[in-house]
């Protein structure tokens, strides 16, 4: 099990220096920039669609971020600012629905 203290996630360390390889999901080998899986057993990153594929229990499994909410947040306003300054208009992401049966 966990300790109280020990955390389900962590922020990237000196994530601008970290190899391009590191970002790829073991499953599918696309890239997962913003957060990924970590299996601290197998030492390997899945992509959040992939999940954990390892089968490991959950105290070995972290969640990376590579950015923190407060990041996003600031860069989601200068891409907002910088959209209105050039007359671009920006489409909110929506989820999309399974039809009804």
């Amino acid at each position: 099990m966990r300790t109280a203290t020990e955390e389900v996630y962590e922020m990237l360390p000196n994530r601008d220096n970290v190899s391009e390889d590191y970002y790829q999901c073991k499953y599918c080998t696309d890239f997962a920039y913003l957060s990924m899986i970590h299996c601290k057993v197998h030492k390997i990153n899945y992509c959040i669609s992939h999940q954990i594929l390892c089968q490991c229990p959950l105290q070995n499994i972290k969640v990376i971020y590579r950015y923190s909410s407060k990041e996003l947040d600031q860069l989601e306003r200068r891409v907002n600012e910088a959209c209105k300054n050039s007359n671009i208009t920006i489409a909110t992401p929506t989820l999309s629905k399974k039809p009804s049966k």
